[in-house]
Protein backbone atom coordinates (compact mmCIF):
# COMPACT_ATOMS: atom_id res chain seq x y z
CA UNK A 1 0.00 0.00 0.00
CA UNK A 2 1.84 3.33 -0.93
CA UNK A 3 -0.96 5.70 -0.36
CA UNK A 4 -1.23 9.91 -0.24
CA UNK A 5 2.22 11.06 -0.88
CA UNK A 6 2.79 14.78 -0.99
CA UNK A 7 4.36 14.24 -4.71
CA UNK A 8 2.48 17.25 -6.07
CA UNK A 9 4.13 19.97 -3.96
CA UNK A 10 8.06 18.96 -4.35
CA UNK A 11 8.16 15.42 -3.15
CA UNK A 12 9.10 11.97 -5.11
CA UNK A 13 7.08 11.78 -8.21
CA UNK A 14 6.44 8.46 -8.85
CA UNK A 15 5.12 6.02 -6.26
CA UNK A 16 7.41 2.79 -7.78
CA UNK A 17 10.18 4.01 -10.25
CA UNK A 18 12.69 1.15 -12.10
CA UNK A 19 15.79 2.75 -12.86
CA UNK A 20 18.74 0.15 -13.53
CA UNK A 21 21.46 2.63 -14.14
CA UNK A 22 23.38 0.86 -16.92
CA UNK A 23 23.26 -2.77 -15.15
CA UNK A 24 20.54 -5.47 -16.40
CA UNK A 25 17.52 -5.63 -14.07
CA UNK A 26 14.91 -8.11 -13.17
CA UNK A 27 11.83 -7.90 -10.36
CA UNK A 28 8.65 -8.42 -9.97
CA UNK A 29 5.96 -5.74 -9.00
CA UNK A 30 2.99 -7.04 -7.82
CA UNK A 31 -0.23 -6.58 -5.64
CA UNK A 32 0.46 -3.31 -5.19
CA UNK A 33 -2.31 -0.35 -4.31
CA UNK A 34 -1.05 3.31 -5.77
CA UNK A 35 -3.52 6.28 -4.74
CA UNK A 36 -2.96 10.21 -5.13
CA UNK A 37 0.21 9.87 -6.30
CA UNK A 38 1.27 12.39 -9.51
CA UNK A 39 2.55 9.37 -11.32
CA UNK A 40 1.86 5.61 -9.96
CA UNK A 41 4.45 3.93 -11.69
CA UNK A 42 7.60 5.02 -13.86
CA UNK A 43 9.65 2.72 -16.48
CA UNK A 44 12.38 4.69 -17.21
CA UNK A 45 15.89 2.71 -18.32
CA UNK A 46 14.80 -0.47 -16.32
CA UNK A 47 15.82 -3.68 -19.13
CA UNK A 48 17.62 -6.33 -19.87
CA UNK A 49 16.43 -8.59 -17.76
CA UNK A 50 12.87 -9.57 -17.33
CA UNK A 51 10.02 -7.75 -15.40
CA UNK A 52 6.80 -8.60 -14.37
CA UNK A 53 4.42 -6.00 -13.40
CA UNK A 54 0.96 -7.73 -12.22
CA UNK A 55 -2.54 -7.39 -10.44
CA UNK A 56 -1.69 -3.72 -9.30
CA UNK A 57 -3.68 -1.09 -9.05
CA UNK A 58 -2.22 2.64 -9.79
CA UNK A 59 -5.10 4.99 -9.03
CA UNK A 60 -3.78 8.63 -8.93
CA UNK A 61 -5.69 12.15 -9.51
CA UNK A 62 -6.84 14.33 -12.58
CA UNK A 63 -4.29 14.97 -15.19
CA UNK A 64 -1.43 12.71 -13.28
CA UNK A 65 -0.47 9.20 -14.61
CA UNK A 66 -1.07 6.04 -13.27
CA UNK A 67 1.70 4.84 -15.39
CA UNK A 68 4.42 5.93 -17.77
CA UNK A 69 6.43 3.40 -19.35
CA UNK A 70 9.75 5.15 -21.00
CA UNK A 71 12.34 2.75 -21.39
CA UNK A 72 13.80 2.29 -24.51
CA UNK A 73 14.76 -1.58 -23.44
CA UNK A 74 12.77 -4.64 -25.56
CA UNK A 75 9.29 -4.98 -24.26
CA UNK A 76 9.83 -8.55 -24.46
CA UNK A 77 11.37 -7.85 -21.67
CA UNK A 78 8.47 -6.90 -19.58
CA UNK A 79 5.48 -8.64 -18.53
CA UNK A 80 2.37 -6.82 -17.75
CA UNK A 81 -0.32 -7.94 -16.34
CA UNK A 82 -3.97 -7.59 -15.29
CA UNK A 83 -3.19 -4.14 -13.73
CA UNK A 84 -5.98 -1.64 -12.94
CA UNK A 85 -5.65 2.02 -14.01
CA UNK A 86 -6.81 5.16 -13.11
CA UNK A 87 -6.41 8.62 -13.59
CA UNK A 88 -9.28 10.71 -12.85
CA UNK A 89 -11.46 9.68 -15.29
CA UNK A 90 -9.13 10.91 -18.41
CA UNK A 91 -8.99 8.45 -21.44
CA UNK A 92 -5.12 8.78 -21.59
CA UNK A 93 -4.65 7.59 -18.39
CA UNK A 94 -1.00 5.71 -19.18
CA UNK A 95 2.28 7.05 -21.24
CA UNK A 96 4.43 5.11 -23.51
CA UNK A 97 7.57 7.21 -24.41
CA UNK A 98 5.82 10.69 -22.31
CA UNK A 99 2.76 10.23 -24.92
CA UNK A 100 -0.31 9.72 -23.55
CA UNK A 101 -2.48 6.67 -24.69
CA UNK A 102 -5.74 5.13 -24.65
CA UNK A 103 -6.69 1.69 -23.27
CA UNK A 104 -6.15 0.16 -26.83
CA UNK A 105 -2.47 2.24 -27.53
CA UNK A 106 -1.28 0.61 -23.61
CA UNK A 107 -2.53 -2.43 -24.45
CA UNK A 108 -0.75 -3.40 -27.58
CA UNK A 109 2.14 -1.27 -26.81
CA UNK A 110 3.19 -3.27 -23.63
CA UNK A 111 1.25 -6.26 -24.78
CA UNK A 112 -1.02 -5.99 -21.38
CA UNK A 113 -4.41 -7.52 -22.93
CA UNK A 114 -6.06 -7.78 -19.81
CA UNK A 115 -5.24 -3.83 -18.55
CA UNK A 116 -8.28 -2.03 -17.40
CA UNK A 117 -8.89 1.53 -16.87
CA UNK A 118 -11.25 2.41 -14.35
CA UNK A 119 -11.37 3.76 -10.68
CA UNK A 120 -11.48 1.60 -8.27
CA UNK A 121 -14.11 2.41 -5.26
CA UNK A 122 -12.34 1.85 -1.97
CA UNK A 123 -14.36 2.32 0.98
CA UNK A 124 -12.05 4.80 3.31
CA UNK A 125 -9.27 5.80 1.11
CA UNK A 126 -8.47 8.87 2.61
CA UNK A 127 -7.60 7.76 5.87
CA UNK A 128 -4.88 9.63 8.16
CA UNK A 129 -2.91 9.59 11.23
CA UNK A 130 -5.09 12.22 13.18
CA UNK A 131 -8.39 9.57 11.82
CA UNK A 132 -6.09 6.81 13.21
CA UNK A 133 -5.59 8.50 16.59
CA UNK A 134 -9.52 9.00 17.37
CA UNK A 135 -10.15 5.45 16.48
CA UNK A 136 -7.88 4.39 18.96
CA UNK A 137 -9.44 6.88 21.00
CA UNK A 138 -5.83 9.24 21.88
CA UNK A 139 -7.75 12.16 20.61
CA UNK A 140 -8.23 13.70 17.18
CA UNK A 141 -5.06 14.59 15.91
CA UNK A 142 -1.39 14.10 14.30
CA UNK A 143 -0.29 15.73 17.32
CA UNK A 144 -2.51 13.94 20.17
CA UNK A 145 -0.55 10.52 18.48
CA UNK A 146 2.42 11.60 18.86
CA UNK A 147 2.61 13.34 22.04
CA UNK A 148 0.95 9.58 23.34
CA UNK A 149 3.54 7.47 21.78
CA UNK A 150 5.76 9.42 22.99
CA UNK A 151 5.03 9.72 26.46
CA UNK A 152 4.80 5.51 26.41
CA UNK A 153 7.41 3.93 28.54
CA UNK A 154 8.67 0.29 28.11
CA UNK A 155 6.30 -0.88 30.78
CA UNK A 156 3.17 0.96 29.40
CA UNK A 157 3.57 0.00 25.76
CA UNK A 158 0.19 -1.09 24.09
CA UNK A 159 -0.29 -2.49 20.49
CA UNK A 160 -2.27 0.58 19.04
CA UNK A 161 1.50 1.63 18.66
CA UNK A 162 2.70 -1.23 16.34
CA UNK A 163 3.16 -1.57 13.36
CA UNK A 164 1.07 -4.21 12.34
CA UNK A 165 -1.87 -2.33 13.95
CA UNK A 166 -1.51 0.70 12.29
CA UNK A 167 -0.88 -0.83 8.74
CA UNK A 168 -3.60 -2.74 9.32
CA UNK A 169 -5.82 0.21 9.78
CA UNK A 170 -4.82 2.07 6.91
CA UNK A 171 -5.07 -1.02 4.67
CA UNK A 172 -8.92 -1.73 6.09
CA UNK A 173 -9.25 1.67 4.17
CA UNK A 174 -8.80 0.09 0.73
CA UNK A 175 -9.76 -3.68 1.51
CA UNK A 176 -13.05 -3.07 4.13
CA UNK A 177 -11.13 -5.69 6.13
CA UNK A 178 -10.57 -5.15 9.60
CA UNK A 179 -11.38 -1.74 9.52
CA UNK A 180 -12.79 -2.21 13.53
CA UNK A 181 -10.91 1.06 15.79
CA UNK A 182 -7.70 -0.20 17.13
CA UNK A 183 -8.66 0.09 20.18
CA UNK A 184 -7.53 -3.06 23.23
CA UNK A 185 -10.25 -4.65 25.49
CA UNK A 186 -8.36 -3.82 28.73
CA UNK A 187 -6.83 -0.52 30.01
CA UNK A 188 -3.29 -0.18 29.89
CA UNK A 189 -1.25 2.39 31.63
CA UNK A 190 0.13 4.67 28.65
CA UNK A 191 3.08 6.30 30.66
CA UNK A 192 4.07 7.72 34.43
CA UNK A 193 5.90 11.16 35.08
CA UNK A 194 6.95 12.90 38.17
CA UNK A 195 6.57 16.80 39.14
CA UNK A 196 8.66 18.23 41.33
CA UNK A 197 8.11 21.82 40.84
CA UNK A 198 4.43 22.14 42.20
CA UNK A 199 3.63 21.72 46.28
CA UNK A 200 2.14 19.44 46.74
CA UNK A 201 4.38 17.08 44.57
CA UNK A 202 2.45 15.07 42.26
CA UNK A 203 3.08 11.68 40.49
CA UNK A 204 0.94 11.65 36.93
CA UNK A 205 -0.40 8.40 35.69
CA UNK A 206 -1.69 8.55 32.04
CA UNK A 207 -4.07 5.36 31.02
CA UNK A 208 -5.20 3.90 27.39
CA UNK A 209 -9.15 4.20 28.39
CA UNK A 210 -11.00 5.95 31.10
CA UNK A 211 -10.67 3.99 34.45
CA UNK A 212 -12.10 7.00 36.86
CA UNK A 213 -15.28 5.04 37.67
CA UNK A 214 -13.13 2.41 39.57
CA UNK A 215 -9.51 4.60 40.18
CA UNK A 216 -8.87 5.55 43.91
CA UNK A 217 -6.23 7.61 45.70
CA UNK A 218 -5.37 3.91 47.14
CA UNK A 219 -4.48 2.37 43.39
CA UNK A 220 -1.11 4.38 43.25
CA UNK A 221 1.07 2.31 45.98
CA UNK A 222 4.61 4.61 46.27
CA UNK A 223 7.25 2.88 47.74
CA UNK A 224 10.34 4.57 49.38
CA UNK A 225 13.15 2.14 48.22
CA UNK A 226 15.59 2.57 50.50
CA UNK A 227 13.09 2.15 53.43
CA UNK A 228 10.50 -0.09 52.05
CA UNK A 229 7.67 2.60 53.70
CA UNK A 230 4.92 3.11 51.73
CA UNK A 231 3.96 7.12 51.13
CA UNK A 232 0.77 8.29 51.89
CA UNK A 233 -1.44 10.00 48.59
CA UNK A 234 -2.76 13.22 49.65
CA UNK A 235 -5.43 13.27 47.03
CA UNK A 236 -6.27 12.35 43.26
CA UNK A 237 -7.56 14.33 40.39
CA UNK A 238 -8.77 13.08 37.20
CA UNK A 239 -8.29 14.57 33.73
CA UNK A 240 -10.97 13.08 31.67
CA UNK A 241 -9.12 14.64 27.91
CA UNK A 242 -5.59 13.29 28.60
CA UNK A 243 -7.29 10.27 30.38
CA UNK A 244 -4.56 10.95 32.98
CA UNK A 245 -4.69 11.01 36.99
CA UNK A 246 -2.76 13.04 39.32
CA UNK A 247 -1.83 11.49 42.76
CA UNK A 248 -1.20 14.48 45.19
CA UNK A 249 1.96 13.82 47.52
CA UNK A 250 2.64 16.08 50.48
CA UNK A 251 6.17 17.90 50.38
CA UNK A 252 6.79 16.35 53.74
CA UNK A 253 6.00 12.68 52.91
CA UNK A 254 8.71 12.73 50.34
CA UNK A 255 12.50 13.25 51.68
CA UNK A 256 15.13 12.65 49.25
CA UNK A 257 15.69 9.25 47.93
CA UNK A 258 14.35 7.27 45.25
CA UNK A 259 10.80 6.57 44.94
CA UNK A 260 9.00 3.48 43.11
CA UNK A 261 4.96 3.65 41.97
CA UNK A 262 3.38 1.03 40.63
CA UNK A 263 -0.58 0.64 39.78
CA UNK A 264 -1.20 -3.01 40.42
CA UNK A 265 -3.28 -5.49 37.95
CA UNK A 266 -6.86 -5.57 38.55
CA UNK A 267 -6.88 -1.95 41.00
CA UNK A 268 -8.25 -0.33 38.07
CA UNK A 269 -11.36 -0.81 35.29
CA UNK A 270 -12.57 0.65 32.48
CA UNK A 271 -16.12 1.48 32.05
CA UNK A 272 -17.08 -2.00 30.86
CA UNK A 273 -15.38 -3.63 33.97
CA UNK A 274 -12.36 -5.51 32.17
CA UNK A 275 -9.53 -4.93 34.70
CA UNK A 276 -5.98 -3.78 34.13
CA UNK A 277 -3.92 -7.10 32.83
CA UNK A 278 -0.77 -6.17 34.65
CA UNK A 279 1.09 -4.24 36.87
CA UNK A 280 2.67 -0.93 35.70
CA UNK A 281 5.30 1.24 37.17
CA UNK A 282 8.41 3.40 37.47
CA UNK A 283 10.78 4.96 39.81
CA UNK A 284 11.25 8.55 40.09
CA UNK A 285 14.07 10.47 42.53
CA UNK A 286 13.81 13.09 44.60
CA UNK A 287 16.86 15.27 45.44
CA UNK A 288 17.55 17.29 48.71
CA UNK A 289 17.56 20.84 46.93
CA UNK A 290 13.82 19.79 45.71
CA UNK A 291 12.93 18.77 49.19
CA UNK A 292 14.05 21.70 50.00
CA UNK A 293 11.82 24.24 47.39
CA UNK A 294 8.68 24.45 49.47
CA UNK A 295 10.74 26.29 51.71
CA UNK A 296 12.60 28.92 49.68
CA UNK A 297 11.92 32.16 48.68
CA UNK A 298 9.39 32.18 45.68
CA UNK A 299 12.51 34.59 43.93
CA UNK A 300 15.01 31.87 43.74
CA UNK A 301 12.64 28.82 42.49
CA UNK A 302 13.35 29.37 38.94
CA UNK A 303 17.07 28.50 40.48
CA UNK A 304 16.06 25.69 41.76
CA UNK A 305 13.63 24.22 39.86
CA UNK A 306 16.49 22.84 37.19
CA UNK A 307 17.74 20.56 39.70
CA UNK A 308 16.00 17.08 40.45
CA UNK A 309 13.04 17.88 37.88
CA UNK A 310 11.83 14.65 36.81
CA UNK A 311 8.87 16.05 35.11
CA UNK A 312 7.98 14.28 31.56
CA UNK A 313 10.79 11.80 32.14
CA UNK A 314 9.66 8.86 30.41
CA UNK A 315 11.16 5.90 28.83
CA UNK A 316 9.90 5.42 25.28
CA UNK A 317 9.97 1.57 24.31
Amino acid sequence: LITNSLSGTGGPKSAIQLFDNNMTFSGTIERNIVYNWATGLSVDSAGGGMVTIRNNQFQVGSNNTAADHRSDAPISGFDYANNIYSAGGQSGVNKIEGARKSLGQWSSGVDETNARYESVDYPDPDRNTARYASSAELGNSFANFINAARGTNRDGITSVFSATAINAWFRAGFTGIGSSPAVEEGPGVRGFSFDDSTAPRAVYVRFTQNVRPSLAKSDLRVINSETGERVEIASMTWSAEKRQARFNIRTADLPPGLYHAMIGAGKVENVNGTPLAVSRGFEFGVTEVAARTSAVATSRLPQLMSVGNWRDIDLLA
